[in-house]
């Protein structure tokens, strides 16, 4: 999760290509991000592993980005859970959501052979379902798209971007935005109110967004959640019976190997 490939050339204005040398980390090396990727590609290939990536491959949206992102993801034993980095115009120049979103929605799809919406594949006895949470909220119809799934009868991993709260993670990821925000899905809307108004608007969860996550936990065949987002590791139980592994930051070189016994 959060690759954050940021390149761009001569096709993209001055704004995106002043955009390469923002400050990611104290390590960042212009090119490194997306020679990670190339390792892990090669990695998962070696040992026979399918590979699922939550989100955040690119930056921002550049053709450069577009490009390398349509070469190097792996067209097969893999899955792609798009992140709200995919269809940023440049970083943190708009409030983000669906009309946002879909500026750049058809040209990042081309790049990727799955769904950015929603989109399955079953492994080893296991299905694996990527979906959309990348502002916070739930697709429209996720519920009924799950539910397809779910009558399958094979336990199920979800794959998403951003993941969602739990006590433990709300704590850890408002220590690390130093109490400004916490950018997790679900969390009540009284630790909520002290966030800037423009996060605390883009995190109010709708009743769907509710309702949906409620019923997601209640569902026995649903075993566990992928997600990134926050760029830390983190592992927490989201019910009894539904397991959450947050996966750190895959430009610094983190990457999460599960085996699924």
């Amino acid at each position: 999760s959060d690759t954050h490939i940021c390149e761009c050339d001569e096709r993209d204005n001055a704004r995106k290509l002043a955009l390469v040398n923002r400050n990611h980390d104290p390590g960042f090396v212009q090119g490194q991000a997306t020679e990670r990727f190339r390792e892990s590609v090669a990695y998962a290939k070696s040992n026979n592993m399918p590979l699922i990536h939550t989100g955040d491959l690119i930056d921002y949206v550049t053709h450069l980005n577009i490009d390398i992102a349509r070469r190097e993801w792996p067209r097969e034993g893999s899955l792609f859970a798009a992140g709200n980095h995919e269809f940023s115009q440049y970083i943190g120049e708009a409030f983000e959501d669906e009309p946002y979103k879909m500026i750049s929605f058809d040209w990042v799809q081309s790049a990727f052979p799955d769904d950015l919406r929603f989109q399955s594949r079953v492994w080893g006895g296991v299905n694996f379902v990527a979906l959309d949470n990348v502002y916070y909220h739930f697709q429209p119809d996720l519920a009924q798209r799950l539910e397809k799934e779910i009558s399958k009868g094979l336990p199920i991993i979800l794959a998403c971007h951003v993941p969602f709260y739990t006590p433990d993670l709300y704590r850890l990821e408002l220590a690390a935005m130093n109490g400004s925000y916490c950018g997790i899905m679900g969390i009540p809307e009284p630790m909520i109110r002290s966030f800037p108004p423009d996060r605390y608007e883009q995190m109010l969860q709708w009743r769907s967004d509710i309702d949906t996550l409620d019923w997601i936990k209640a569902q026995p065949s649903i075993k566990a959640v992928l997600a990134g987002h926050v760029h830390f590791f983190h592992r927490d139980n989201l019910s009894p019976t539904l397991i959450q592994f947050v996966t750190g930051l895959h430009m610094d070189g983190d990457a999460l190997e599960l085996t699924i016994v």
